[in-house]
């Protein structure tokens, strides 16, 4: 399995940069040979812990796209 992300290229990450509270980033990570695969977004956050969440997953040419967008609450 080859898995890729660039948080530089808009496809990767969107918005660029920092991000303020209360708005959303939209993050993608393309897998190859990823048949019977699920992806997570993993947030670790100190003193609270871990929380995964489950990408959805897009059939590109050759590829799968998984995404997920996050709003943070607090910093």
């Amino acid at each position: 399995m080859r898995a890729f992300h660039n948080s530089r290229q808009s496809e990767y990450r969107a918005p660029y940069g920092a991000l303020a509270l209360g708005s959303s980033v939209h993050l993608a990570l393309d897998v190859w040979e990823a048949d019977g695969f699920e992806c997570f977004c993993r947030l670790w956050i100190d003193g609270e812990g871990e929380t995964l969440l489950p990408m959805k997953r897009e059939e590109l040419d050759g590829f799968s796209r998984f995404r997920v967008t996050l709003t943070p609450e607090h910093c």
